[in-house]
């Protein structure tokens, strides 16, 4: 991570030389691009990298930078993450119309060749070191954040034990400072600390299933060591040993069933459900009428318990052969319609969770589908250069909008029902006729 960020044009590189040095030699870090090459996909992601790893963007105000699409870029990211900016003029003569406007939100430095530097810097380093330790746990956090997200939200990437408090309580201070906080920062905390929960409950449940085997094995050692005493009522006694083993191995057995619920609740909610039921059927069937206290397993019920209190899941929408990339709801919220790479959309009621309709006929994966403004009807578009409109309920296909060159990404009904709009890879969006299918306008440009 860096202290400062410095945003400039090519022309002003002389003095972003001066200004670094300078910083460097108060032992702040700058983050400088010297490279004047085209922008890439790869060298995008190294700026906003940068830009997300430091506490202080430093933008410098010249004609050349307001209207540079580079330099605006830059502080449109800096703005995403909140970063706290700092504008410093080197050179006049530029439309105010021209600067972004989140610039003009903040005090400016003068730092142009009529102003003496070392007096003006001096404000610079004293903006730069203002609630600096909030500004550096910000900028962590936003790092580790958007690791996570970049990382598919992996678990192994939220934060833990200590670190986990600290950034609670570092959140519960946050609230009159600046920079504020992004909502990456927000939400990687609440999934931390949900994580952190659903793992001491793990951890809990772990202790309690030790605690059971090991009265369970210490049944069976007693039941064996009884059996061998008391040989002379081998026939009874043999019964009631293989009993307890027979018990014992089934509590053991239920113990893990229970924890392996809990730990499938993180992943599959509906179906860790199921399998927390089961085991409690099993575990309900061996003790009968026995008192709790008596019961050689106990994680089924915690699992149960927990589960049921957690679970926000309500029903699976199966059936589709392959990814599904895209869904949503009916205007009365009814129904729902899912896009999928197997080819198709499916209908499906959101109460229940059953298929209502397929919707089949495109030769290529849908990468969207969504209803009319009545429910009635329903528009798909797909990578086979087409869009179409089927009927909801019976999922007949009314039209084909055919027209594009490239895949077709995106399709929307207009408010009022009566015009679709297709965006695609071709470069160009289209108006339809929803009844139709004829194309009423290209939208090129």
């Amino acid at each position: 991570m860096s202290d400062v960020f410095i945003s400039y044009s090519r022309r002003d590189k002389e003095f972003v030389v001066v200004l670094q040095d300078a910083l460097k030699a108060h032992n702040r870090e700058t983050w400088v691009d010297w490279k004047d090459i085209p922008l890439t996909a790869d060298w995008w992601a190294e700026i906003q990298a940068g830009i997300e790893a430091t506490n202080t963007f430093v933008f410098v105000i010249t004609p050349d930078s307001v209207v540079s699409k580079v330099c605006n870029q830059e502080i449109d990211h800096a703005v995403k993450n909140n970063k706290r900016l700092v504008p410093i003029v080197r050179r006049e003569g530029f439309d105010m119309e021209q600067v972004n406007p989140a610039l003009s939100r903040h005090n400016w430095l003068f730092f142009r060749q009529e102003d003496d530097f070392n007096t003006v810097f001096p404000k610079l380093i004293q903006a730069i070191d203002t609630n600096l330790e909030y500004v550096k746990a910000h900028t962590r956090l936003l790092v580790r954040a958007l690791e996570w997200e970049n990382k598919g939200r992996n678990d192994s990437f939220l934060l833990r034990g200590s670190d986990l408090q600290e950034a609670e309580q570092w959140l519960a201070t946050s609230a009159a400072k600046e920079p504020l906080l992004t909502e990456q920062q927000k939400n990687y905390i609440s999934k931390s600390r949900e994580a952190e929960d659903a793992q001491q409950r793990l951890v809990q449940a772990g202790h309690k299933a030790s605690q059971m085997v090991r009265i369970g094995s210490g049944i069976l050692g007693v039941t064996l060591l009884l059996a061998v005493i008391a040989g002379v009522w081998a026939s009874k006694t043999i019964r009631t040993a293989q009993e307890k083993i027979q018990e014992a191995q089934e509590g053991t057995r239920l113990e893990r069933e229970g924890v392996a619920a809990l730990q499938q609740f993180e992943f599959q909610q509906i179906e860790a459900l199921l399998s927390a039921m089961r085991a409690g059927q099993d575990l309900q069937a061996l003790v009968k009428d026995r008192p709790v206290a008596e019961y050689p397993a106990v994680s089924p019920i915690l699992a149960l318990q927990t589960i049921l209190s957690d679970i926000r899941e309500r029903t699976q929408l199966t059936g589709h052969q392959s990814t599904v990339s895209n869904a949503s709801f009916s205007p009365d919220g009814k129904k729902i319609v899912t896009a999928s790479d197997d080819n198709t959309a499916r209908v499906w009621d959101s109460s229940t969770g059953k298929q209502l309709a397929e919707l089949k006929g495109h030769q290529s994966l849908v990468n969207n589908a969504s209803f009319s403004p009545d429910g009635k009807q329903i528009v798909t578009a797909s990578d086979d250069k087409t869009a179409r409109v089927w009927d909801t309920s019976t999922g007949q296909q009314l039209s084909e909008l055919k027209g594009h060159q490239s895949l077709v990404i995106n399709a929307s009904f207009s408010p009022d029902g009566k015009k679709i709009v297709t965006a695609s890879d071709d470069k160009t969006a289209r108006v339809w006729d929803s009844t139709t299918g004829k194309q009423l306008a290209q939208l090129k440009g």
